[in-house]
């Protein structure tokens, strides 16, 4: 047999070119791929190829991960190397390389012959589902379970598609879609591609059945509606389409014709339908796609722009402070002049919840203070103060018990849940507790699908969550792990030594797991990267430094994660943690952060990447890269940011620098050694 060797792609390798034709070649079974997609997956080094000796491709994978799963997208052997191996050297690359995730998932339709492939390869089939091509035939999903599941919550208890993104598309891409269309948009096309379904779920828009019944023929309505009929719905109550339409209108401008007016409609229903997403070929709505982003929060792409960065958008559409933009939130304890407006806020009338149940559940956390405080999250930014979510909290024994978790049952609600779990995570973890613990009776599935995520385990009647406020060597670390998590968890160890397996990612992941938890001794790399005050104050540091769930500017507070920008040198590498030096008075490393993504890039590039997480506007991008254009910079994305409650000063932080024979160029970001970052850390948090 030919020797074959196995190779990672990067952006700048001849390979990628003949990888984008190898692909095109098989598009009619792997389904279409824009060449941008190809050129982000090389970007983010999840592409790999397998050559012969003399660096002639022999085929390819490309994959992508999302919730701690890694999801194949290709796996594509050249027609004139078939059968000679090359398919099992590229499956066995990719699942050494995906070995920190819980598994590798893939579609496959059922007709194909790789069908007879995947059990041999490992693989389980745990669903059929129908498939959206013309045929309609069903795509099987196939899973490997890498063995340490047990050490990421197990998201599959919730429904499969609560968490795919939500994306409304206009009339012009549902026709494109249809299954009579001789010759469609390839672009369109895209939207059919079979991995895409564990990421997308399309809807059509409301406005669509509208512009079928202008259609003079029939038969012609009467295909096309039942057509319509078999999509999810994007559709507004009328009140709010009204009040969108109209905010479009101040948009746009005023309408010209119908079909204007029905183009706005469209837009009108996505937004109001809570969609993240709206992907049109109208070049009059693309035209203003950045303006609307801003405004109105929902993302107007073509459909291959929609495919090339899905994974930034399924992985921000939940947490996006931009959501909260233009609010005005407020937190306040409440009073009993509260509980009838409350009831009829949060009251889960679709779980069978009654008003006397949920009065009596309000009023025992009332009852309860001051063990337990109960507090009403609103909005004042509108004519009338809007309440967005109420909770209940107490310590107990070391633990921080919630009875009581409710958010709005909309879009909004499944992002202000999310953040709430982390203000409250990052209140239990101040408080030194060693558990959080929700014990709230009724909890829809946006909100389950937010406990999951972070790592909650089911308990009886309630969801716990470990937490591990220490910093612990790797075996240290090991032990503890299994000791707070039972049935006990196994922690992947090297045979005879306390060292986790799987490098940095593992690290990282281990530390997100059981945050506020870090690992002295992992292989984590770490950097001391200076801030000025007044990007500090909104990234992270407003909120928290008052020693409260919420912060003055609750629109701050909301930064689950961030993105911070850089310039393009000294390079840092991903993942990673991050010390935050604030550089100007009162120059102190105040906090720190996991480093989640780093990105090289144009200004341009970046800011249309990363404007969800807000704070920068794109005059702050462009001064970045010295207005400009064509000058590289790099963008941070952070999460899980702990403030320091005791900031380590200037003076400290050189002569802990000095000590570790290490260069302190505080005005650049550098990296350090674990040791620094160690006492540094036990400094801040008084470990």
């Amino acid at each position: 047999m030919a020797e074959i060797r196995i190779t990672t792609v990067s952006p700048s390798s001849p390979l990628l070119r003949q990888i984008k034709e190898l692909g095109d070649s098989q598009s009619a079974t792997l389904g279409f791929l824009p060449a941008g997609a190809f050129d982000e997956f090389a970007v983010r080094k999840k592409v790999i190829a397998a050559t012969n000796a003399d660096g002639a491709l022999l085929g390819y994978t490309l994959y992508r991960v999302a919730r701690e799963m890694a999801f194949v997208v290709h796996l594509c052997v050249d027609p004139a190397h078939r059968r000679q191996g090359v398919a099992k050297a590229l499956h066995d690359a990719l699942v050494e390389a995906t070995q920190d995730f819980r598994g590798l998932q893939l579609r496959c339709r059922r007709e194909y012959e790789a069908t007879k492939v995947w059990p041999g390869f490992g693989y389980s089939k745990i669903d059929e589902i129908p498939g959206r091509g013309k045929d309609g035939k069903p795509l099987v999903v196939w899973r490997i379970d890498h063995g340490h599941k047990d050490l990421f919550t197990d998201l599959d208890e919730a429904p499969e598609r609560s968490h795919a993104l939500k994306v409304a598309i206009d009339a012009n891409i549902f026709y494109d879609l249809d299954p009579q269309n001789a010759s469609p948009p390839e672009e369109s096309m895209y939207l059919e591609a079979d991995w895409l379904k564990d990421a997308i779920e399309i809807r059509v828009t409301a406005e669509v059945s509208v512009e079928i019944d202008r259609n003079d023929d029939p038969a012609a309505r009467k295909r096309q509606l039942n057509r319509y009929r078999t999509y999810p719905k994007a559709q507004a109550p009328r009140q709010r389409l009204l009040a969108l339409a109209e905010k479009l209108e101040n948009l746009f401008g005023k309408p010209n014709s119908e079909q204007d007016r029905s183009d706005l409609r469209h837009l009108a229903h996505a937004m109001g339908a809570g969609c993240s997403v709206f992907v049109t070929r109208d070049q009059r709505l693309l035209d203003k796609s950045e303006k609307v982003a801003e405004s109105l929060a929902i993302a107007v792409l073509r459909p291959a722009q929609l495919i090339v960065h899905v994974d930034e958008l399924l992985q921000g559409d939940a947490y996006a402070p931009a959501r909260f933009s233009g609010t005005t939130l407020h937190v306040r304890r409440i009073t009993h002049e509260d509980v009838n407006g409350l009831l009829a806020a949060f009251q889960i009338d679709k779980l069978g919840e009654t008003r006397k149940g949920f009065r009596e559940l309000l009023t025992s956390c009332m009852a309860a203070s001051p063990e337990t405080s109960t507090f009403v999250v609103e909005d004042e930014g509108g004519e009338e103060i809007k309440p967005l979510a109420l909770y209940a909290c107490k310590l107990n024994q070391g633990q921080l018990v919630v009875p009581m978790l409710r958010v709005q049952d909309d879009q909004l609600g499944a992002t202000m849940i999310r953040h709430l779990l982390f203000r409250l995570l990052t209140s239990a973890a101040e408080q030194a507790c060693g558990k959080f613990v929700v014990s709230e009776p009724l909890l829809p599935t946006q909100a389950v699908r937010a406990l999951q995520e972070d790592h909650f385990l089911k308990a009886g009647k309630g969801w716990e969550r470990a937490l591990i406020p220490k910093i612990l060597s790797q075996a240290e670390a090991a032990r503890e792990i299994n000791a707070v998590r039972s049935p006990a968890v196994h922690v992947p160890q090297e045979r005879g030594e306390y060292r986790l397996v799987g490098g940095a990612a593992a690290a990282s992941t281990i530390e997100h797991v059981f945050w506020p938890l870090k690992i002295a001794d992992g292989d984590l790399p770490t950097y001391i990267v200076p801030i000025r005050p007044e990007w500090a104050k909104h990234l992270f540091d407003e909120g928290l430094a008052m020693g409260e769930l919420f912060g003055v500017d609750m629109g701050l507070a909301f930064n689950r994660e961030g993105v911070y920008y850089k310039a393009a040198r000294p390079r840092m590498e991903a993942p990673g943690r991050i010390l935050w030096y604030v550089s100007q008075d009162p120059m102190q490393i105040r906090a720190s952060s996991r480093l989640v993504e780093v990105r090289l890039g144009g200004p341009k590039e970046l800011f249309s990447l990363y404007k969800r997480l807000g704070v920068w506007n794109w005059k702050d991008v462009f001064g970045c890269a010295h207005k400009n254009l064509d000058t590289s910079i790099m963008a941070l994305r952070f999460d899980d940011t702990l403030l320091f409650n005791s900031p380590v000063a200037l003076d400290r932080i050189r002569s802990i620098l000095r000590d570790a024979e290490c260069p302190s160029p505080l005005m650049t970001a550098h990296r350090v050694p674990p040791g620094v970052f160690e006492r540094i850390y036990r400094l801040g948090t008084n470990k």
